[in-house]
């Protein structure tokens, strides 16, 4: 009690202060870290944002315990599993639609029971159900939607489709579910096998990057296009489809898809970050590491932080193209790599999801996190771009916004360690981000 009433004290000589000062400039807008709830040990890097209703959060899956969890921005709770009735392990979550209605899904694997009319592609039983916002029901009780792993839904013709893997040991089917039934498009000898669609200017078209050398025996080294009908190479030379990772996104060049392939190019490979508009394929570069020194990317995400939309990359890495020095996170943006977030995380982002929050339209960044700007934080963070408030730190929503409790609020981050207090945006919580939160305090909202 008397530490409060002492940081009262404070706060209301600072507020006197500050509020007695000559006129300040008008603040600049920039981008803050602020911590986040603790989420749950054991969830599964795979988070999404969805809208059940009740407003947009962030969910994610912890497998073994048959749980989903969900953050509405303020804190993390467990999704009722009402409805859920068939045993097994927990995968996803995901989004899936019907037509141009989403829905979030989470699938059940066990193995297969029995079989199933019209055969099967896949020795298991996924079981996928979907949300309602009071509890679960199966997505599909069409019986064939069970013969293949639902994967992605992808924009498709001007409404959405969802595309799956199927096979046995040996081959990968691509399949399309179209007219309650799921629809072999492509069938492979490779088993790592990345999809996603994109309108090069002659329609939309499924896109394959994997490990293959034909698809439907159709000769192609690591990349075909599928344009509804029939398979093709569209590239000449071996292309290499890291990992699921694609973004659309309209850079200085026009419009593009950039993800994590490499593609040869008379021989030699690209490096980092590609990019293919439909005609040909290049590089804007990316992380960049020492000698001797392993790291990775592992998520791609198009942004509007205030400055524009940027391309946010997302991993464990401390340099990027041009040497910007970088820690976890950054950004592409008008032909160039850009720092984000001050110094950054220590740790490794696998995962960032974007939602709006009372702070700002922000970044949810999920991973193997243990400091965000010096500050300690687990697992989970959030970066709030611009338009935001800064000062208003106890996010009240009365009138004046920015008071004497907001100074108080400062206080208890600063003496708590939390990102939030490290107003410099360097890599340590000192006097300077005092005088820095007092400067800004001065100034108010921009």
């Amino acid at each position: 009690m008397k530490r409060h009433n002492l940081l009262m004290h404070l706060a209301a000589v600072l507020f006197s202060a500050t509020c007695g000062s000559a006129a300040w400039a008008q603040p600049e807008c920039r981008p803050y870290w602020a911590a986040t709830p603790q989420p749950p040990l054991g969830l599964s890097p795979n988070l999404v944002a969805f809208d059940d209703g009740n407003g947009r959060a962030v969910y994610a899956v912890w497998s073994t315990l048959r749980k989903v969890r969900r953050f509405d921005g303020g804190s993390w709770t467990d999704v009722p599993n009402t409805g859920i009735t068939t045993p097994g392990l927990f995968i996803g979550p995901l989004v899936l639609h019907h037509g141009n209605q989403e829905s979030l899904c989470v699938m059940v694997w066990g193995p297969r029971t029995g079989d199933l009319a019209g055969g099967t592609f896949n020795p298991y039983d996924i079981i996928t159900y979907s949300w309602t916002g009071a509890g679960w029901q199966l997505f599909n009780s069409h019986p064939n939607f069970r013969k293949v792993i639902p994967v992605l839904s992808l924009p498709w013709r001007g409404s959405r489709s969802i595309f799956g893997f199927g096979g046995t040991t040996h081959t990968t089917s691509i399949c399309q579910w179209e007219n309650n039934d799921w629809r072999i498009i492509g069938t492979t000898h490779a088993l790592n096998v990345r999809l996603t669609t994109f309108d090069d200017g002659t329609g939309e078209a499924l896109l394959a990057f994997g490990d293959f050398t034909q698809i439907n025996g159709v000769p192609c080294q690591g990349f075909a296009k599928w344009d509804g009908q029939n398979w093709k190479a569209p590239w000449p030379e071996p292309v290499r489809g890291v990992r699921q990772l694609f973004a659309e996104f309209t850079d200085h060049n026009g419009r593009a898809l950039f993800g994590a392939f490499e593609a040869s190019i008379n021989g030699e490979f690209t490096e980092g970050i590609g990019r293919w508009d439909g005609r040909t394929f290049s590089s804007i570069g990316g992380p960049v590491y020492p000698p001797g020194h392993v790291g990775g990317y592992f998520d791609l995400q198009v942004w509007d932080d205030g400055t524009g939309p940027g391309l946010f990359l997302a991993g464990g890495f401390h340099m990027v193209t041009g040497n910007v020095e970088t820690h976890g996170i950054a950004k592409y943006q008008n032909g160039a790599w850009h720092a984000v977030g001050g110094a950054g995380v220590g740790g490794a982002i696998e995962r960032m999801v974007i939602m709006p929050h009372a702070r700002g339209n922000s970044v949810f960044v999920h991973g193997v996190l243990h400091t965000v700007n010096g500050a300690p934080v687990q697992r989970f963070a959030q970066l709030v771009g611009c338009p935001n408030c800064y000062v208003d730190c106890d996010l009240s929503t009365g009138s004046p916004k920015v008071t004497a409790n907001d100074l108080l609020c400062f206080l208890n981050t600063f003496a708590q360690r939390d990102p939030y207090a490290n107003c410099t945006m360097d890599a340590s919580i000192n006097a300077a981000d005092f005088q820095c939160f007092l400067n800004r305090f001065a100034q108010g909202c921009p």
